[in-house]
């Protein structure tokens, strides 16, 4: 797979696995990602195999709330209760941590049917991360 070249070519195959089950996509969502692969630079592909490794070096030091969702029928990350166990392991100076398999969906919670349930997740940490700072911040009341 790793080649000089500079770019990958990358297929759409919608029974790859990585899409997640075929009826769990909205139509016009997947005919516009069918229409909008294009190469991926060989470097980027690098970077994506490096980043498990690399992930493991810089998340000791992460010292902010850390929200991680993985597919369920992610074919890319192992979203298995221990991985996901493990991967929350992996942020101890974080003031927390959220970990968590989102169902229904591959590598792209946000793009199908269960993307609506994705994002009010999303909206949820933003709001927990809103309140934890104003928990720690000094108060500005007279």
């Amino acid at each position: 797979m790793l080649t000089d070249a500079p770019f990958v070519p990358v297929s759409f195959n919608e029974n790859s696995g990585a899409y997640g089950p075929a009826n769990g996509w909205v139509h016009e969502a997947r005919e516009r990602l069918k229409q909008s692969r294009v190469p991926m630079p060989m470097a980027e592909l690098r970077e994506v195999l490096r980043f498990p490794e690399h992930l493991r070096q810089i998340s000791a030091d992460v010292r902010v709330p850390v929200q991680m969702t993985l597919g369920e029928y992610d074919n890319a990350w192992d979203s298995s209760a221990s991985a996901l166990s493990e991967l929350s392991q992996l942020f101890p100076q974080a003031p927390f941590v959220d970990v968590r398999r989102q169902r229904f969906v591959a590598h792209q919670p946000g793009a199908n049917r269960a993307s609506r349930a994705f994002y009010l997740r999303e909206l949820a940490f933003v709001e927990e991360c809103r309140v934890h700072n104003s928990l720690i911040a000094p108060s500005q009341e007279p």
